[in-house]
């Protein structure tokens, strides 16, 4: 776990970032340059928001490799398997020993309660276990995890939102204020 400590952030120049807002089920996959590395774990938009808990882009398969070697034991991945037709990520997991979770959310019509709710058991089964949360580029892990906090936690809409950006959160932040501003009662 040494080199998973939080420590300060290395930015690396070059490329650009994944956009935020590319969340068709039909989407192909993209894997974005290597922005971030911490600890040394390298992935793309790497945040460490919570101990235990990373929430980055979409890994690239050299950099999925690594995840043991980092210290990373669990991937919950947010993409639906069409968006990475090309790299078998639960086979990887599998191969490497790292428990793996899918949670498929295509975008704005996936962001519910339900969901939510899933996304909560599972960050429960195993909260100590070091875990990279992941989806194309954060945006989808920042979603939940805003909606999280105050459909399931009882934050207030700001402290919810910031949460969520705090998580990746950037283009579905005026659907996730929407949602909120709803409340969980006519949360879909």
């Amino acid at each position: 776990m040494k080199n998973l400590r939080k420590s300060g952030w290395c930015w690396v120049l070059g490329g650009a970032l994944v956009a935020g807002g590319a969340h068709a089920a039909d989407a192909t996959v993209s894997f974005a340059p290597v922005t971030a590395v911490q600890g040394g774990l390298a992935l793309p938009k790497l945040q460490q928001p919570a101990p235990r808990l990373w929430i980055s882009g979409q890994p690239a398969p050299a950099q999925f490799e690594q995840l043991p070697a980092s210290g990373i034991r669990r991937v919950i991945n947010l993409r639906p398997a069409g968006e990475t037709p090309d790299f078998d990520e639960a086979g990887a997991a599998q191969r490497l020993g790292i428990a793996y979770r899918n949670l498929p959310i295509a975008g704005a019509g996936d962001l519910t309660l339900g969901n939510v709710r899933a996304l909560d058991a599972l960050l429960a089964e195993a909260p100590d276990t070091p875990t990279l949360l992941h989806c194309a580029s954060g945006n989808r892990v920042g979603a939940l995890m805003g909606l999280r906090a105050a459909w399931l936690q009882g934050r207030p809409l700001n402290d919810a939102l910031a949460i969520g950006r705090a998580h990746g959160l950037a283009s579905l932040e005026t659907v996730v204020a929407q949602l909120l501003a709803r409340g969980v009662q006519t949360a879909p």
